[in-house]
């Protein structure tokens, strides 16, 4: 390459990095601790992030490996952690240096610097996205390269699929594996080559540097296998060029990539307890990972062992392919282990799996209630409006000029848009390549018009990028006026909302991580980070078994009082979290726990917001949003006596900004509420059989500006006894209530008064009214 395309080549990936960077902290997902003081920091929303703060943080405390198996996962029984190891391996790195050896300075450190990682693969992968295109117009005038590799790099760094997982802010794995994935085709497209095809000394190296990138990529996330199978896939179709023409360094490619492949996963299965638990399941990581390059291996090693056997080059693809497709019958229709762990890996991602189907991430990007043409144009650009002319432009290329590369590109388009449609969290993984086939199809059709026009050719590549890319674009004005520093925006304030609630359990309960905190799942991995107390429910799902993200629902939708604390006593839980839009998940919690009777619990009218009916008050949720009690619709009032094991320790100061999804008042809503499972005072009540008992005891909650009376009721019994369980003490804190006097009692024409010490409240010891 001569002086002058190295300047140009240069100078596009240098605007691209600042463009990427750019978009992704204008377009962040920060939350400022406190609008218009930047200097007070920000915090990340995103729970899978929060989990990889947590891991790394135990990565720095425990040292290395990571661990494999939280206690504070399902608890209390624990579990195996889902995700491999590698990532973490990634954040440690990026965390341990002046990492501070005190909280809370320790744990800001690492949220600040994991949250940012993301930011920086982002933008290396539009840079990668200009030098894959650059590599793949070779032999084309300076003008044309310039033209595709400012077009693909800019319309990755503008890419609203990308900058979804790799705006600051958010500290998931998911740019770190596209990054690697975009390494993994601009080396497989050099690799291609025809040229260095006929070198086996270079294809070997080459080999170990994709089988390098395919074990990180697998280790960094398993998902990722299916990206090293379209790799594969092309393989294979090289192969049958092969049987044609020989290509020299094929089979050293091949084999070379399958053992390096399999040597960089091995680390990771065999510190992985999954393979254990079910030895070849799919969606973690087990034998059958390490079993595929193993099986890939054996396809190449025959060509290597007898390269100058030319009938078996010509039948050798025949006698693979016939295999595989045996291989694929009996994993499909077979009963045994290993095909029914590959099945239920292939439900997991078409989202036939339970808890995988009502995650947002999953829902269709082309239809449905959040999907559509405006939400593919927002997450992928108008360019995805032309990726079938350009798959069909590319494959007509790679036909005529026999350049194996480019029928890679033309491969992963169709599956990969195919699951991006179906599923929004694949849109990601499909920026890259969609930005590599836009440009160079565009690049190669209108050639003649960037021939001798380099400058020209790049600032049209930007130009066109924007323009393709322009609802994220569009959006850029309203974000800067909306800066994290400066947001007042409603759900920002939302957001840090709950965090104050996480915060305050961790304020109130040190000394507590052995009692769980139980919470819907999508509270989990900020219960374990923020508040370091263990979880019931978290975004893993049933990765880490059913009931684990059941139970909270269970305990929620819970009629009766002490099967509900039963729930609680077997989950070890101390604490129960509900906030003001918990109606968010009910249509969905109905449907998988009382299928048959999930419209009772709603009234929906032909116009207007959906409410809960009647049937939802007496559930737990519906107690523990309205102060303990039961509300009436008829009467609009409480009715009933209190709940007598849960007494309420905070109340969000905030409301919600608007009406929650499903409204259960028509008053504004607190954020939310924690409550606090004790023992309870036993209240001994003694008079004649068949008096009533009522005891009440006022509350207010100050930083909320609510009050609450607590209402215990029973009846003298034959043995002239009544006994109440009081949650609430007159001389203790109750977290932040503060009690209004004593409690007082009536017995049929009798009344006083009582104290109720907090030693009791915490031992069950009883009091004499």
């Amino acid at each position: 390459m001569s002086r002058s395309p190295r300047l140009a080549l240069l100078l596009i990936a240098v605007v691209v990095a600042l463009a990427a960077l750019w978009a992704r902290s204008v377009h962040d997902q920060r939350v400022a601790r406190a609008p218009y003081e930047p200097h007070k920091g920000w915090i990340s929303p995103d729970p899978d992030s929060l989990y990889h703060m947590r891991r790394t943080q135990r990565a720095l405390d425990e040292g290395l490996p990571p661990a494999s198996s939280d206690a504070w996962l399902d608890f209390p029984g624990g579990s195996a952690i889902p995700w491999p190891p590698y990532y973490t391996f990634v954040t440690w790195a990026a965390s341990a240096p002046f990492a501070p050896e005190h909280e809370p300075a320790r744990a800001h450190h690492i949220e600040q610097r994991v949250a940012s990682l993301p930011w920086i693969f982002g933008s290396l992968t539009s840079v990668l996205c200009a030098l894959a295109v650059w590599s793949l117009l070779r032999g084309r005038a300076s003008g044309v390269r310039c033209f595709g590799a400012a077009l693909a790099g800019m319309s990755h760094a503008w890419s609203g699929a990308s900058i979804a997982y790799s705006g600051v802010g958010n500290g998931d794995h998911h740019a770190w594996v596209t990054l690697l994935f975009t390494a993994l085709l601009l080396t497989a497209f050099h690799a291609l080559e025809s040229a260095r095809l006929d070198d086996p000394r270079g294809s070997l190296r080459r080999g170990a540097a994709l089988g390098a990138l395919c074990g990180l990529l697998i280790g960094s996330w398993v998902g990722a296998l299916v990206y090293a199978t379209l790799l594969e896939l092309a393989l294979g179709l090289a192969l049958f060029a092969h049987a044609r023409r020989a290509r020299a360094g094929l089979a050293a490619l091949g084999l070379a990539m399958h053992v390096t492949w399999a040597l960089a996963l091995a680390p990771a299965v065999l510190a992985s307890p999954w393979k254990d638990e079910q030895p070849w399941m799919m969606v973690n990581l087990s034998w059958l990972h390490l079993a595929h390059p193993l099986l890939g291996a054996l396809v190449f090693a025959p060509l290597v062992a007898r390269a100058q056997d030319e009938t078996l080059r010509r039948r050798w693809p025949w006698i693979v392919g016939a295999a595989l497709l045996a291989l694929f019958a009996a994993l499909a229709l077979g009963d045994f282990a290993l095909a029914r762990s590959v099945r239920e890996g292939f439900a997991w991602a078409s989202r036939n799996n339970t808890f995988m189907a009502f995650i947002s991430e999953s829902q269709p990007l082309a239809w449905g209630p959040i999907g559509g043409w405006s939400a593919c144009a927002n997450a992928l650009g108008f360019g995805l409006a032309l990726a079938p002319l350009a798959a069909l432009w590319i494959a007509r290329e790679s036909w005529r000029n026999a350049r194996l590369e480019l029928a890679l590109l033309a491969l992963l388009i169709v599956p990969l848009t195919a699951q991006a449609l179906t599923q929004q969290r694949f849109a990601e993984a499909l920026a890259p390549p969609l930005a590599l086939a836009l440009a160079f199809a565009l690049a190669d059709w209108s050639a003649r018009v960037w021939r001798k026009r380099a400058a020209l050719g790049g600032f049209a590549g930007v130009a066109l990028a924007l323009a393709l890319q322009s609802p994220t674009v569009a959006r850029t004005p309203l974000r800067l006026l909306h800066a994290w520093s400066a947001s007042v925006d409603a759900a920002r304030v939302e957001l840090f909302a709950k965090r104050e609630l996480y915060e305050w359990l961790e304020r109130h309960t040190r000394g507590r991580e052995l009692e769980a905190v139980l919470a819907s799942w999508d509270h989990g991995h900020a219960l374990e980070w923020v508040a370091r107390r263990a979880s019931v429910g978290t975004n893993f799902g049933s990765y880490v078994g059913e009931d684990s993200y059941l139970d909270p629902w269970r305990f929620f939708l819970e009629e009766d009082p002490r099967n509900a604390e039963a729930l609680l006593e077997l989950r070890r839980a101390r604490h129960v979290l509900i906030t003001g839009d918990f109606s968010k998940d009910l249509e969905v919690m109905l449907r998988l726990l009382k299928p048959e009777q999930r419209r009772s619990y709603l009234l929906i009218p032909e116009r207007g917001p959906v409410f809960v009916s009647q049937r939802f008050f007496p559930t737990l949720a519906g107690r523990l949003m309205m102060n303990g009690r039961v509300a009436d619709l008829a009467t609009r009032s409480l009715v009933g006596p209190s709940l007598d094991f849960l007494r309420l320790v905070h109340v969000s100061p905030n409301v919600l900004a608007g009406p929650p999804p499903v409204r259960h008042t028509n008053a504004p809503v607190p954020v939310g509420w924690i409550w606090e499972r004790v023992r309870g005072a036993e209240l001994v009540a003694r008079g004649a059989s068949g008096e009533s008992v009522r005891v009440e005891l006022e509350l207010e909650y100050p930083q909320a500006r609510q009050k609450l009376t607590w209402i215990g009721e029973a009846q003298i019994g034959p043995d002239g006894v009544a006994r109440l369980r009081m949650p609430y003490s007159t001389d203790g804190p109750n977290g932040d209530a503060l009690v209004r006097g004593a409690a007082s009692w009536r017995i049929g024409a009798r009344s006083g008064t009582v104290s109720v010490p907090e030693a009791a409240v915490q031992s069950g010891a009883s009091v004499e009214l």
